[in-house]
């Protein structure tokens, strides 16, 4: 099958939709595919470019350019190229800094439907879905939302994916059926990967964590989740505890929350590792002894930090808070992981069972062509419902 996925952007390590896309569409190679990517709106051009990035054929558009401009470079490229089955990789922020994308929209979604083979995988939805949501992101949400439904209503896409239960939920109450496409990580488990960890570690002058309970914090920081907890059991535990916080963070920085923790534990011993390549990221999660998500349980499943713990067969120690979505039992996720701790029953050992790691990504390529070859009829939605 030759597959053709349009994201907003291509820059390497910038935007984690993109970077999705890339290592799907080399999962699909594999698979002796044939794959193509369009990003439609990338802001880390001036000017437009056709490359290869590891065979793949792509097409970077410069946001800088003009939409017309961009529209028709986009169908002499898709024309071109032939693709049996084109898949929209949507971010609503992916097209103007607040999701206020309705003129964005429009315009893609009259370049596809020029096509008759085109599905959306949602990895996001609207903002303020959630009980305990702000009333500024409530309001904004209810933007959001009519600008996904006229999505979906206008274009009539064959098939909708999403990332994980609880969207899945809310996009049924709106009438649009979807399939779950669950998110892998970007940080691939490399055998081996370990010693270049402990390379660091050494190079700077850190040792004797091997007597220590070793947990891992990794990616973003947001500003509201179990902390306080967190910091409590912290306190109780009899076990020496060494806390590894690896990756960026655009919300809550690692700096303060090492001060806030020290504030509080001035003996924890916490390292900082700042941002880093895959290699030594893949080291750091087979290094540690527990990975702990900072996410909302509701939302796992769309977490890539979630995805890289699993993949690397670490425990889980959950401290994000809960959100209540009002979609019924799936609200709840992965309720069978049996490495999956609360933080009410915080661990005392040193040493974790950990288990064999897992690459999600075959699976899921497979699941993409099985349900997208059994494409036939559109999704179609009432835009207002009475």
């Amino acid at each position: 099958m030759n597959i053709l996925f349009i994201c907003g952007c291509l820059e390497g390590g910038k935007d984690g939709v993109g970077d999705y896309v890339q290592i799907l569409a080399k999962e699909l190679l594999l698979q002796q595919h044939e794959v193509a990517i369009l990003a439609i709106n990338d802001p880390f051009l001036s000017v437009n470019e056709e490359e290869k990035i590891e065979t793949i054929l792509s097409l970077r558009l410069s946001n800088k350019k003009s939409w017309g401009s961009r529209v028709i470079k986009s169908r002499e490229w898709i024309d071109e190229i032939k693709p049996d089955h084109i898949m929209w990789h949507f971010v609503i922020y992916g097209y103007h800094p607040r999701g206020f994308s309705f003129r964005p929209i429009h315009i893609i979604n009259k370049l596809l439907k020029n096509y008759s083979q085109v599905s959306i995988m949602f990895h996001e939805l609207w903002i303020g879905a959630a009980k305990e949501d702000s009333i500024k992101n409530k309001i904004i949400g209810e933007i959001h939302k009519l600008i996904i439904k006229y999505l979906v209503w206008d274009l009539k896409p064959v098939k909708v994916f999403t990332s994980n239960s609880t969207y899945m939920g809310l996009l049924s109450k709106e009438g649009i059926p979807s399939f779950l496409l669950p998110i892998f990580s970007n940080i691939p488990y490399i055998p081996g990967a370990e010693i270049l960890f402990e390379d660091i570690l050494n190079a700077r002058g850190i040792v004797n964590t091997e007597e220590s309970l070793k947990l891992g914090i990794f990616g973003t920081i947001p500003f509201v989740w179990q902390k306080e907890k967190f910091i409590s059991q912290l306190k109780k535990t009899k076990s020496s505890i060494t806390l590894f916080i690896a990756g960026r963070s655009n919300q809550y920085t690692a700096a303060e929350l090492k001060d806030d923790l020290k504030k509080e534990i001035p003996s924890l011993n916490i390292i900082i590792l700042e941002e880093q390549p895959p290699a030594i990221i893949s080291g750091f999660l087979q290094y540690i002894d527990m990975g702990i998500t900072l996410t909302a349980p509701q939302l796992l499943e769309k977490s890539g930090v979630y995805a890289a713990y699993v993949e690397h067969g670490l425990p889980i120690l959950f401290a994000g808070l809960d959100k209540n979505f009002n979609c019924g039992n799936k609200d709840l996720v992965d309720d069978n992981h049996h490495l999956k701790w609360e933080l009410d029953g915080f661990p005392e050992q040193v040493k974790m069972e950990k288990f064999t790691p897992r690459n999600i990504k075959e699976k899921i390529a497979r699941n993409i062509l099985e349900i997208i070859g059994e494409a036939q009829s559109k999704v179609s939605i009432p835009l207002i419902k009475m």
